[in-house]
């Protein structure tokens, strides 16, 4: 049997047939400058283009470049976890495809996490984001969520570029959800997480593929996926209610015996009313702590 490498680096791909050459030529220049053992584990998200045409010449090529055909577009964090479940190194790196994490860039996160024992993952912080700036505030929005909902560092920057240690691979695939993102499932798994500077380099060929309906889906599922939040406060708009609807009760109660009321039946009618509604949103609290209770235990890995 093969030994396994020290390092091995994971990516999506998705139409980047013209980049993944000149990703590969550099990626295996800085390893071997740096005298570390790879692999190259290349997950192709049914790209329409020629993408894994390319991947199966690097392989024939270099056989330290592992492909992974999905059968349908799946997104990018399944096809990453997808390559992170074949991944056998002892650090495993995850970057994009289209060349704007320069390969010259992992020495640096490789020794930040070499160097710090009580550090399971490094991510790279960009010095100078090389994105539009829609895509800027859709990743502010997006951070600002992810703060709120795991109780984030605030100061601790996401980003794709990372390296972690192969427990924390084994962890992030224990998890099961429809809708993975892996930056939150690190969150989930370590608090031992710390940025490192890199260079984010302009996109060389096609453009992103985060549209406005990319972002937006991305930002529900980072609350609905992987948070109780929207269900937490569901609860408690039921239990509030609730009590303001048994105070409301004690109110008319008080108004028919001691000022009266005019028109004939029509405290009993708005007592019933609270009360029902009373009873319906403290139901609808207890059911909402039920739910939050299952998809907790659920989320367990």
């Amino acid at each position: 049997m093969n030994e396994a490498p020290h390092l091995s680096i994971v990516i999506p791909v998705y139409r980047s047939a013209a980049s993944l050459a000149e990703l590969h030529a550099r990626i295996a220049a800085v390893c071997t400058h740096i005298d570390v053992t790879f692999e190259l584990i290349c997950a192709n998200d049914a790209s329409p283009d020629d993408s894994w045409r390319v991947l199966c010449d690097l392989h024939a090529q270099d056989a330290r470049v592992k492909c992974i055909n999905l059968a349908r577009n799946f997104g990018q964090h399944p096809a990453l976890l997808c390559g992170l479940a074949h991944a056998q190194g002892q650090y495993v790196l995850t970057m994009d495809d289209d060349l704007q994490h320069p390969p010259e860039e992992i020495p640096v996160l490789l020794n930040a996490i070499q160097n710090d024992p009580d550090t399971d993952v490094y991510i790279g912080s960009y010095t100078v984001k090389q994105h539009n700036w829609f895509r800027n505030l859709g990743t502010a929005v997006i951070n600002w969520a992810t703060t709120r909902i795991f109780n984030k560092d605030p100061h601790l920057r996401l980003t794709s570029f990372r390296i972690m240690r192969r427990p924390v691979v084994e962890a992030l695939l224990r998890y099961t959800t429809e809708s993975p993102r892996v930056g939150q499932l690190m969150l989930m798994s370590t608090n031992r997480i710390r940025n490192v500077p890199v260079r984010h380099a302009p996109r060389a060929h096609g453009r992103s593929g985060y549209t406005l309906r990319r972002l937006i889906k991305d930002f529900l599922d980072n609350i609905l996926s992987n948070s109780t939040l929207p269900l937490s406060f569901v609860m408690g708009v039921g239990f509030s209610l609730a009590g303001l609807s048994f105070l409301l009760a004690l109110v008319y109660v008080y108004k028919y015996f001691v000022r009266g009321v005019s028109v004939s039946g029509w405290t009993t009618l708005v007592l019933l009313l609270l009360f029902f509604f009373g009873v319906l949103f403290f139901v609808m609290g207890i059911i909402g702590e039920y739910l939050i209770r299952i998809l907790r235990e659920a989320r367990k890995n």
